[in-house]
């Protein structure tokens, strides 16, 4: 049982009689397993599902005495194989959501034999520019200063500057609702994990480990996605067996934006990548 964990991680299960086939589901950062509310109708009419409130998100709850100063990937990995183990999923494609990209980074590395495929939704890759300095400074405040920081209003800051436009008003207000749940400790804890994987050189790594496991995956990022989707394109043009799917007028937060493309668009791909 993963260390920091009070108990095992919270979870939904939706068994669909008609297949034997695994998916899990998995939040990003400030989410919880609501953010897949409008797949799983469909999803689990071809699918069992599994869905995961990540430690420290909704009802996975972490307490101060065990949260540790950076969430590591072996905890993630541990957090979550614990939860398929205890039903029997031997393998299942991993589809994430956001900065639930890490995750699945991470269970790529330690665990690729439990991985049949890999699904990003406004998923995350290289970060340059002005949002790489601001990420950097914002991570670096919140190690040597994080009484500067106001929760409510640091998570309200982050949906707006990843999901400014109007038609992103849907997912913005959902995020923050999901998120204002989360503490700064749990905060700050995952984001040092993930400056972690938001470095080139780790990012290379899973390149690597993508490519020598064969692993397909499938990327789904909105056009209106201007923070993240950048980075993406160019991580996905080094894998070698990865698909690419832009969402016309659809944010960051492709599942909701843009929910019913999204559902038809992965569950076509997925149909094409059985267990086999």
């Amino acid at each position: 049982m993963l260390s920091c964990m009070d108990s095992m991680l919270y979870h939904e299960v939706h068994e669909c009689k008609e297949s034997n086939e695994w998916v899990v589901l998995i939040h990003g950062l400030g989410g919880n397993l609501e953010t897949w509310k409008a797949q799983i109708r469909a999803f689990r009419k071809h699918y069992n599902l599994l869905l995961l409130d990540m430690p420290g998100h909704g009802k996975s709850y972490v307490s101060d005495e065990r949260m540790p100063e950076a969430f590591t990937d072996t905890m993630f990995v541990e957090s979550t194989t614990e939860v398929m183990d205890s039903l029997g999923i031997e393998r299942a494609h991993f589809v994430s959501i956001s900065l639930g990209s890490s995750i699945v980074f991470a269970l790529l590395h330690e665990v690729p034999q439990r991985m049949i495929t890999a699904v990003f939704g406004g998923g995350v890759g290289y970060v340059k520019g002005v949002w790489r300095l601001l990420f950097d400074f914002t991570v670096f405040l919140g190690k040597y200063a994080p009484w500067l920081f106001n929760r409510k209003l640091l998570y309200k800051f982050i949906c707006r500057a990843v999901m400014p436009r109007k038609a992103q008003a849907n997912s913005r207000k959902r995020y923050y609702e999901a998120a204002k749940k989360l503490s700064l400790k749990d905060f700050w804890a995952w984001m040092a994990n993930i400056a972690y994987h938001l470095k080139d050189e780790t990012l290379e790594t899973f390149v690597e480990d993508f490519n020598r496991e064969g692993i397909p995956s499938f990327w789904v990022s909105g056009s209106l996605d201007y923070v993240c989707r950048p980075g993406v394109e160019q991580l996905v043009a080094k894998l070698d067996q990865a698909e690419y799917h832009l969402s016309d007028n659809v944010g960051h937060v492709v599942n909701i934006d843009g929910w019913s493309v999204f559902n038809r668009v992965v569950l076509d791909w997925l149909k094409q990548h059985p267990s086999g």
